[in-house]
This record gives structure tokens, C-alpha cells and sequence, in this order.
């Protein structure tokens, strides 16, 4: 009976953590304003180049093992990072996406859309997050974790169609903040 109940609490406790994790912090109100200052900047192309399992193979053909593996050790921490990055933008633009709801049916559509977009890239990013600290401890190991920068290519098209409606002065400083 107390092995059940553990069992009922710990299941609990993940499903907090997952719904957390993916819905992102409340602390964001979910407004355009919050963009610019609740974001951190992502490089796709410094990333995509981090996780290019092609760049992999080639410094693996020219540095000795050991150095192969501290290199790569520090190529998948930064890749760490940008996953990071990604994730907590998504969040925030989670939010605003949620705060369209009550607005006319074009907007509320677009808002629908980012949420999707977001949700989609918070659960791919904690899986591939997952997948980055195994390479971490096993380097050698090979895994795909491209599909990160092209859902993130999705989340950021579909939140610049609503900066370009909303706030067209505006929208390339918004979208420079993802």
C-alpha cells in the first residue's frame, strides 16, 4: 500500500515537472513588450554547426581521440545552451501566443498557431536536451538533434507574421531578440 501511494506521489511530481517545463515560467505577462526583454538571442547557424553530425566526423578525422572527445565535450555544452535558449524563448512567446485568445478571430488564429509552434519546440527541446547530456558523458555516441533549429525556424515565422501585424515598426527589433 505505501509502494502505491510513493508511487501515485512521484508520478505526480513528474507530471508537475513536464507541465512546468513545458508551459515555461508564469513570471512572463505574455505581451510584445516582454519579448525583447524576457529573450535571449539564438544563432541557428552556430548552432545547426554544433550539432552537424558532418562537422562531428570531421574533427573526429583530425584531432587525436582524447582531444576529439574534450572538444566535443565543449561543442555539445554550447549546444546545451542554445537548446536552453530556445526552450525558455519559446516560453515567453508561448505566453503571448495564450494572451490572443480573446482577440478577433485572425489574431486569436495566429495566437493558436504560436502556441503550437511553442509547445512543439519546449517538448522536442527537453528531449534533446536529454540527448545532449548523454553525448556529454559518451561523446563517441551519435545522435540526431538537427529538428531543434528547424522548430525554432517554425516558432520564429509564425511569431513574425504577428510582430509584422501588430507592431510593423517594431518587428525587426522583436524578431532580433529571438
Amino acid at each position: 500500500m505505501m509502494t502505491t501511494i510513493l508511487l501515485i506521489v512521484a508520478v505526480l511530481v513528474f507530471m508537475g515537472f513536464v507541465l512546468v517545463s513545458v508551459r515555461g515560467s508564469a513570471s512572463v505577462k505574455g505581451t510584445l513588450d516582454d519579448v525583447g526583454s524576457a529573450t535571449r538571442p539564438v544563432d541557428l547557424l552556430a548552432f545547426q554547426n554544433l550539432v552537424d553530425p558532418e562537422e562531428d566526423e570531421f574533427l573526429r578525422s583530425r584531432l587525436p581521440a582524447r582531444e576529439f572527445r574534450r572538444v566535443q565535450r565543449i561543442r555539445l555544452r554550447a549546444a546545451v545552451d542554445y537548446v536552453e535558449r530556445t526552450a525558455s524563448n519559446a516560453a515567453v512567446l508561448l505566453r503571448v501566443g495564450e494572451s490572443l485568445r480573446g482577440q478577433d478571430p485572425a489574431l486569436a488564429e495566429m495566437g493558436r498557431e504560436i502556441v503550437t509552434a511553442s509547445l512543439r519546440l519546449r517538448v522536442n527541446a527537453l528531449m534533446v536536451l536529454g540527448i545532449l547530456y548523454f553525448r556529454i558523458c559518451f561523446p563517441s555516441v551519435t545522435a540526431p538533434v538537427q529538428q531543434v533549429s528547424a522548430r525554432y525556424e517554425e516558432l520564429r515565422t509564425q511569431f513574425a507574421r504577428l510582430a509584422r501585424s501588430q507592431r510593423p515598426a517594431d518587428a525587426g527589433h522583436l524578431l532580433a531578440a529571438l
